[in-house]
């Protein structure tokens, strides 16, 4: 039977080598250990208070970051320990997350979300364990240095906060889906406010003398983004969308920008191909995992 308990103090620190390994499993994975590390008191209780050991017939087995909310809870770091081996398979891993459940008072209605890298082996580990494969989505990446020539010049304005209302009309319009809770000022305004932001790194597409996309480039550690990029509905198959993909990149390129990377749904096919014949290609793969009790 799987039971799991509240992180402790020495838990972290007998711990210490296997959370070290934390991209082992997953490069998904957060880094819990660095982040508690550099950390006041008050937000490594927090991180405690979030976090759970797996025990199976008395055995430490497992290793879980979470963000428990009440309907829909994100497991931030999953990390297997040594002890989970063959002998542990079966049924008891399909314990592990209801047996979370339980200590964090969630509903058994609620479920749990996990991205991690594809691969075989914690393919296998996560769906013995209950989760279901939602969705992947690529992580892509181009050279800039090697961009392809635009057909058209496009008409282009620069995002500035003023815009605000703007922006969130035009990006409800291009994401629009029945499953996505619409965009809002106070989300834009939060954006901006944190560090990955680039301030003139935010363009409109205009077409008609009306905003017919947007798309902007943000920080990601290292690396540098293309994110919120799209156009509006009725002005797609035009070209535009290549032409405004290809300009947005010659401005990374002349902000010094050697390669800039882009995350796709894998099966919005219109949007990798556009994506792979501008130039970019797949550097990784990212599964959406969903545990749900019914």
């Amino acid at each position: 039977m799987a039971v799991a308990e509240h992180v402790t103090k020495k838990d972290i620190e007998e711990l210490e080598g296997e959370l070290e390994g934390y991209r082992s499993f997953n490069k998904f994975n957060e880094d819990f250990l660095s982040i508690y590390r550099n950390s006041s008191m008050i937000v490594r209780h927090q991180m405690r208070s979030s976090s759970r050991v797996i025990w199976i017939d008395g055995v430490q087995v497992m290793f879980l970051w979470c963000d428990f909310r009440s309907y829909s809870s994100t497991i931030r770091t999953m990390v297997p320990l040594k002890a989970l081996g063959p002998a542990m398979k079966g049924s008891s891993l399909q314990e592990i997350i209801p047996a979370v459940m339980r200590s964090a008072s969630l509903s058994d209605t609620g479920r749990f979300r996990y991205n991690a890298s594809e691969s075989p082996e914690n393919r296998q580990l996560l769906e013995e364990m209950g989760f279901y494969l939602d969705e992947m989505s690529l992580s892509m990446k181009i050279d800039t240095a090697g961009l392809p020539s635009m057909g058209t010049v496009p008409e282009v304005r620069q995002y500035r906060v003023e815009d605000i209302d703007d922006r969130v009309k035009v990006q409800n319009l291009i994401f629009e889906d029945r499953y996505r809770i619409p965009l809002g000022r106070a989300d834009i305004l939060i954006e901006m406010a944190k560090r990955t932001y680039i301030p003139d790194a935010s363009w409109f597409l205009i077409k008609y003398g009306r905003i017919a996309g947007y798309g902007q480039i943000m920080k990601s550690g290292s690396r540098k983004v293309l994110v919120n990029f799209g156009v509006v509905p009725e002005m797609r198959g035009k070209g535009l969308s290549r032409d405004f993909l290809i300009w947005i990149l010659e401005q990374g390129k002349a902000m010094g920008y050697k390669e800039i990377y882009l995350d796709v749904n894998a099966g919005n096919i219109p949007a990798v191909n556009l994506y792979q014949t501008t130039g970019f290609e797949i550097v990784e793969k990212k599964v959406k995992w969903y545990f749900k009790e019914y």
